[in-house]
């Protein structure tokens, strides 16, 4: 009998043990659910600033291509008005005396 109850005793020790490890386990399974949350959010907010990031770099990259075509339309307006310039110049020579 002595022995019985020993034994049920240490069953009851085990047992006891693990229903501590699996509180142990839940836990930190509670820990990791929480955690691997804030880590999608992160993983979220990351995506969401690089898609920004391209689109700003897209919009610089048109804006640019633009200003580059302003400046070809100006080199050209530029080149028309030193050419009227000249021929301008000509026609105030042949009137002076």
């Amino acid at each position: 009998l002595i022995q019985t109850v020993n034994v049920f005793n240490q069953i009851k020790i085990c047992v006891s043990e693990l229903v501590d490890g699996i509180g142990d386990i839940t836990t930190q399974m509670q820990r990791l659910g929480n955690e691997k949350v804030q880590i999608q959010d992160s993983i979220q907010n990351i995506s969401a600033a690089a898609q920004e990031e391209a689109a700003a770099s897209q919009e610089i990259t048109a804006t640019m291509t633009e200003q580059t075509s302003v400046v070809g339309t100006l080199e050209e307006k530029a080149k028309k008005l030193s050419e009227d310039a000249e021929r301008l110049e000509s026609a105030i020579l042949r009137f002076q005396v």
